[in-house]
């Protein structure tokens, strides 16, 4: 379940000098190589050991392997050693998980099929392997990959025994699921009342597929399959393909066969290119590894790179495309393709208003059709009022419009989406809190008893960006609206949240929400950290209290960095980005280093990051926010800023002692 937690973002960088000293014309940007990596070979990144990432996907595709077993707040554990084939998805507005649809059992001719006695797995950015031990000596080398957008895939299985070794391939599927096997085709196929998805198995014999020579036994929740190896080196595939209902068993079947159609060495060396490609693509820092700071512990180059182009991958696979049975005509950036997160608005419930939509703006990077195609999908289900159904959370869209424009110069579409950002942005001023779940009480609304800082600081900043659309597409008067908006909330802010003198509070009334008292240690509150990138639209008493709250609370190189509970991106980086327009480099390089640290050592990715003890992931996993922290702030350690636009050289000498 996700956490009702907003975060706060701030828009002074958008009219304050930054530590800039040159503009992102050319290929490379501080030791941000904007070329990209023309060499970059995705096996130098693959991951094994206790901890790492168990997900793949296809680009556009809408299966992930590996998927949260039970809800979005679990990780998928590590491969089991019955080494089970695990889907899932999105099939119109619903997720489906297909858990188990095929294991591996081996034996002998004289013992029972068993799970592996060992088994280790390695990550790939375009597949996962698995290396297995048997008993008498039978090993198994594996690899599940995906073929193509499709969700098409291929499961290798390679085996090596000095005995007469049997296999047995079996899987289950759910009592809503009807199973028929087709010896002809040697093809598993399993529908539903939404979707089929077909199986074929084949022995594979120098690179060719050729008949099982096997039934399968089909039962009422399940299949097995039981294939006599012998001794010595032999290959079993399983080609898999998935189909809607409405597309057809026709089309699953065809798809399942289509994995057969050249050798697996070539299908495989095709999808290795697809993804190697675009991260060849990304921008390529230069500088790697954190030091360690206090007892942290560091991160090697090699870790840093990992997580760098791992956080890159999952971006590129968490695109879903048109899907050819839903009403919703656009692509999705999903918050999570393997939490199967599904909680937004009903049309498009994998797409969260905060984590997809700062998504967009790192997706341009590498594919500006789907980023303004999920964006601009999203910003159609604003309603009449201007709401969008489903959660409430704090404002970027703005920025992420102005973000994708200076990516594209597509004057067009930047038009096209302003009215949508117009009318979201006005309900937003009126309902200055978030909403998720439950937590939109009738009685909140009717006497508006909440207002929560993080949220009005978010809108203060992405109403900066508004002031920015409307000044390039040539409205002055609506620009200005949107500045003096923007004094109004800010004024609005200083007598919720700070008309007590002793503390600054989150929330108001305060009965409701926290606050920090002067007589307390400081412990700091990542939402109300984050209004240092808005302090300009404030008065200088405001500043002054912000920034002594942040210098008093602010423990570097300590776990938490002084901060209370966990964090998330966008409170981080709006954070960083009040530090840096301060001349305050040096606490924001250490800010940087530490949540960089602890969100690679958290290994998977995540909604937020909890950073005391052993960094751990925290609510949503695998999301969207944490690999996007390590992208930006890995960018920001290199010297590169990008959140007004263009990216830009920042200089990371401090300036708060000149």
């Amino acid at each position: 379940m996700r956490k009702l937690q907003c975060a706060v973002v701030s828009l002074a960088l958008l009219f304050m000098p930054l530590n800039l000293l040159a503009s992102a014309k050319d290929h490379v940007v501080g030791t941000v190589d904007f070329s990209g990596d023309a060499q970059f070979d995705a096996d130098s990144i693959s991951a094994s050991g206790s901890n790492h990432w168990q997900w793949l996907s296809f680009p556009g595709g809408r299966l992930v392997l590996n998927p949260s077993p039970v809800d979005v707040s679990q990780n998928p554990a590590p491969l089991t050693k019955d080494i089970p084939l695990n889907l899932g998805g999105w099939v119109g507005t619903g997720t489906i998980k297909l858990l188990n649809t095929s294991h591996v059992l081996v034996g002998t001719s004289a013992s029972s099929s068993e799970p592996a006695t060992s088994l280790r797995t390695t990550w790939f950015p375009y597949k996962l392997t698995f290396d297995a031990n048997y008993g008498n000596s039978i090993q198994l080398h594996g690899q599940d990959f995906f073929v193509d957008e499709n969700s098409s895939l291929i499961r290798d299985l390679a085996f090596t025994s000095s005995a007469d070794a049997t296999v047995e391939l079996g899987g289950v599927y759910e009592a809503t699921e009807q199973a028929n096997w087709i010896p002809a085709d040697d093809m598993l196929v399993v529908s539903s009342p939404d979707y089929v998805y077909a199986m074929v198995f084949a022995r594979i014999v120098n690179r060719h597929p050729l008949p099982l020579q096997a039934d399968a036994a089909i039962q009422p929740r399940g299949y097995e399959l039981r294939v006599n190896l012998g001794p010595g080196a032999s290959e079993i595939a399983i080609g898999f393909g998935f189909a809607t209902r409405s597309e057809g068993e026709g089309t699953a079947v065809a798809r399942a066969k289509q994995c057969f159609h050249q050798p697996i060495s070539e299908t495989l060396a095709h999808s290795r290119a697809r993804i190697e490609g675009d991260l060849r693509r990304v921008p390529a820092p230069q500088k790697w590894g954190i030091e360690a700071g206090g007892g942290l512990g560091g991160v090697t180059a090699a870790q840093h790179r990992r997580a760098y182009y791992a956080a890159w991958t999952f971006v590129i696979q968490d695109v879903v495309r048109k899907l050819p049975e839903s009403s919703f005509a656009y692509d999705q950036l999903m918050t999570g393709k393997p939490s199967l997160w599904n909680e937004g608005e009903p049309r498009a419930p994998g797409t969260a208003q905060w984590d997809s939509v700062l998504g967009y703006q790192w997706l341009c990077y590498i594919d500006c059709r789907a980023a303004w195609s999920a964006f601009s999908g999203l910003m159609s289900l604003v309603d009449a009022n201007g709401d969008i159904a489903g959660e409430s959370l704090p404002a970027r869209k703005a920025q992420t419009a102005w973000i994708l424009y200076s990516k594209t110069h597509d004057r067009a579409q930047l038009a096209a989406v302003y009215p949508a950002i117009r009318k979201n942005l006005l309900w937003e001023e009126r309902n200055p809190r978030c909403i998720y779940g439950d937590h939109n009480t009738a009685d909140e609304i009717a006497h508006e008893k909440e207002k929560d800082f993080e949220f009005t600081s978010s809108w203060i900043y992405d109403a900066g960006f508004a002031s920015l659309i409307c000044a390039e597409l040539g409205d002055s008067s609506e620009a200005q609206m949107w500045r003096r908006k923007q004094a109004e909330m800010a004024e609005n802010s200083r007598t919720w949240f700070f008309s007590d003198p002793t503390q600054i509070r989150q929330n108001f009334p305060f009965a409701n929400g926290k606050g920090n008292s002067s007589a307390d240690r400081v412990k700091l509150i990542k939402e109300i950290t984050q209004a240092l990138a808005i302090v300009q639209q404030f008065s200088p008493d405001i500043r002054g209290r912000l920034a002594n709250y942040f210098n008093q609370g602010f423990h570097p190189n300590q776990r938490g960095q002084g901060f209370e509970g966990d964090f998330r991106y966008p409170n981080m980086n709006l954070t960083v980005y009040g530090l840096f327009d301060a001349g305050r480099t040096d606490q924001a390089v250490s800010l940087i280093s530490d949540v960089l640290r602890e969100s690679i050592q958290a290994g998977t990715f995540a909604e937020a990051i909890n950073p005391y003890m052993t960094p751990a992931a925290q609510g949503v996993e695998e999301s969207l926010f944490s690999p996007l922290n390590i992208i930006e702030f890995t960018w920001l350690l290199n010297g590169c800023r990008y959140d007004r636009g263009d990216p830009v050289y920042v200089d990371l000498a401090d300036k708060s002692r000149q």
